[in-house]
């Protein structure tokens, strides 16, 4: 196998490379390459510039409970406030409140009291359990029989409420430095991948080279990177009207652009060469966020980016309405999935013990379902949408 070279320090990689995700594993990528990063590179922009971007898209992947392309979900947002409650964000819109005291035992001459604050059944069962367990050693017993006993006691005073949950306000810094570096090295990578890594070691690729890796840039800034936020070309519907994808390609001249577009909301074109590069070709990642089994690379007539739409691009000056409205319409979405997830779950949590062979439901599991569905519809629809204003 003949050696090659790192594209970004230019050093021969030597044995075994690790795989590079084109997009990254965070937003969904799945298409990975070797021999193009040697692990050092790798490395440094793994924790560099790569965790930059992934952590500017952080707020709305947990929200839209986007998946990484190894099927990870997105981290929970935690400390969060509004007012005097204080919560965390799961994946999919779950609010976790945080009691100020979850779980409080007392014993004393008066008796025993018992205040349990949960935000789920599973969690309520967790901290009952706690208590009845602290309870029967104070009474001297260590018998499970004796604990569970007590623990039905105590259930019998549970009450399940359902609040609206707080308004959340959130600011996503999309398209910081950092993030930019990490978007620019995923257009050279998959260049690399079209064209090779010997094309890309090159000096006209030195000027892109150095800011993705330094942060640095040449004397020529004039379209060096561009912010769009044009309506993109429609992508096959499969893709969903959200993608994020990644374009390069070059002109008859061989001048080369890359091109991240994220969320389907907002893109960056940066300027890989000026000239000299490989000319006429061309090449798009697509992804689904919404199901990252679903992606591909497009080319010639597949490619859905007209080379035209990327030449003729004027620089935006600030994200405008259009982002705001395609962002407004993927959290829209994602709302609708997480009450579509709520509902499954209600069901699940009401009914998914029950064990009866005849398929057949007690009045008092009707009754118990009804209040609760009521409850917590109620509850939903006094939510406040999630303000993405600050994006």
């Amino acid at each position: 196998m003949t050696p090659t070279d790192c594209i970004l320090c230019k050093e021969t990689i030597t044995g075994q490379s690790m795989p590079e995700h084109v997009l990254l594993n965070a937003l969904g990528g799945r298409t990975t390459v070797r021999d193009i990063l040697c692990p050092r590179c790798n490395h440094e922009m793994g924790i560099g510039p790569d965790a930059a971007l992934a952590k500017s898209t952080e707020f709305i992947r947990s929200i839209c409970d986007f998946r990484a392309g190894d099927g990870g979900r997105a981290a929970m947002i935690t400390g969060l406030s509004q007012g005097d409650t204080r919560f965390d964000l799961a994946p999919g819109m779950r609010a976790r409140p945080r009691a100020p005291k979850p779980l409080d035992v007392t014993i004393d001459e008066n008796g025993i009291s018992v205040s349990i604050e949960a935000y789920s059944e599973k969690e309520a069962d967790r901290l009952v359990t706690g208590a009845a367990t602290k309870i029967a050693k104070h009474l001297g017993h260590t018998d499970a029989r004796v604990i569970e006993a007590i623990k039905q006691d105590l259930l019998k005073d549970k009450r399940t409420q359902y609040k609206p949950a707080p308004p959340i306000k959130q600011q996503s810094d999309f398209g910081c430095d950092a993030s930019q570096r990490s978007m620019a090295k995923a257009c050279l990578v998959l260049w690399a991948k079209l064209c090779g890594n010997v094309e890309v070691n090159g000096e006209r690729f030195d000027a892109i080279r150095a800011f993705i890796r330094r942060a640095t840039r040449g004397p020529d800034d004039t379209d060096f990177i561009t912010l769009d936020t044009r309506a993109h070309p429609e992508a096959p519907a499969e893709f969903s009207r959200h993608p994020i994808f990644i374009w390069v390609g070059s002109d008859a001249d061989g001048k080369v652009y890359g091109y991240f577009r994220l969320y389907g909301a907002v893109g960056w074109r940066f300027r890989l060469c000026s000239a000299g590069g490989r000319p006429d070709q061309s090449l798009c990642l697509v992804s689904n966020p919404f199901d990252n089994r679903v992606y591909d690379i497009l080319k010639g007539a597949e490619n859905f980016v007209d080379p035209t739409w990327i030449w003729e691009m004027a620089a935006a000056t600030e994200i405008d309405g259009a982002v705001m409205r395609q962002l407004s319409e993927l959290v829209a979405l994602a709302t609708e999935r997480a009450h579509e997830r709520w509902s499954t779950d209600l069901v699940e949590e009401t009914f998914g013990g029950i064990d009866d062979k005849d398929g057949e439901l007690s009045r008092e599991q009707v009754d118990t379902f009804v209040k609760r569905f009521t409850a917590a519809v109620l509850a939903r629809h006094l939510q406040t949408a999630i303000d993405i204003d600050d994006v």
